[in-house]
């Protein structure tokens, strides 16, 4: 009898041991589970910054292509209006008039054109690269940025644990194949 009460006195000892080591193990998991949440908040915001810098960077070398452009365009046109007004003053010199002045005009407004043209297609280009560039920059990104998300483990229940327990002891005393009905007998 009393070899019998020291063995449930032993099994209700290590069912409440069982309990304790639940709780904290659970507790454990929490802060853990909290401090891998921080770090990875701050590894994606420090991704996220990283790539804001260079997205910046990027908008930089779009408004610098864009400001190439307006110069270049500035620059044909500064020098259509020169050759232009040297062809009609060459023409004026040489007392040259018709045709031959209208063909040299066209060819410098053609020249310009082409010029012009050329520009757009340079500045077409160096816009459509700069935006496959954020468009990699924005997969980075997001390559480097983990969204898992934190779900506290559940302290655990005594009365769970007590049930447990209470199995636990059934089953050594009464062998694996019980029922409640065996329990009032």
């Amino acid at each position: 009898m009393a070899l019998g009460a020291l063995f449930l006195g032993s099994m209700a000892l290590q069912g409440a041991l069982g309990y304790e080591n639940a709780r904290r193990q659970a507790k454990m998991d929490n802060i853990l589970g909290e401090h891998r949440q921080r770090i990875q908040a701050e590894n994606n915001a420090r991704a996220r910054s990283v790539g804001d810098d260079k997205q910046t960077n990027v908008t930089l070398n779009i408004n610098r292509a864009m400001r190439q452009y307006v110069n270049a365009d500035a620059s044909i046109d500064v020098a259509r209006i020169k050759s232009r007004a040297a062809s009609v003053v060459n023409a004026a010199a040489a007392g040259t008039a018709g045709m031959s002045v209208e063909d040299s005009i066209m060819d410098i407004e053609r020249n310009a054109a082409k010029a012009e043209a050329n520009a757009m297609d340079t500045l077409n280009q160096t816009v459509s690269e700069l935006e496959r560039t954020r468009r990699g920059i924005e997969a980075e990104v997001a390559a480097r940025q983990t969204q898992n998300i934190f779900l506290p483990t559940p302290e655990p229940s005594p009365w769970a644990s007590a049930l447990g327990t209470g199995l636990d002891m059934a089953n050594a005393a009464y062998g694996k194949t019980w029922d409640f009905q065996s329990l009032r007998n």
